[in-house]
């Protein structure tokens, strides 16, 4: 990963999930890219499945990202 920290990353037996925390909106394509990244990072790291969320703060939105 070039620049940024995941916010939350969640062990599970058979795999994990990463939850990148947002203030506002959820729709960037910007914050996509960014957790495809972390998504590819960890799936290098490991042979674990990686499903990869957007949660809106303020909207209490959560958004599957594929």
């Amino acid at each position: 990963i070039n620049n940024g920290v995941i916010d939350l990353l969640i062990e599970y037996k058979d795999h994990y999930d990463i939850i990148d925390y947002k203030l506002k909106g959820v729709e960037d394509d910007a914050y996509s890219k960014q957790l495809e990244a972390y998504r590819k990072y960890i799936e290098s790291k490991t042979s674990k499945r990686v499903n990869t969320y957007l949660y809106s703060v303020i909207d209490k939105e959560l958004k599957e990202i594929k």
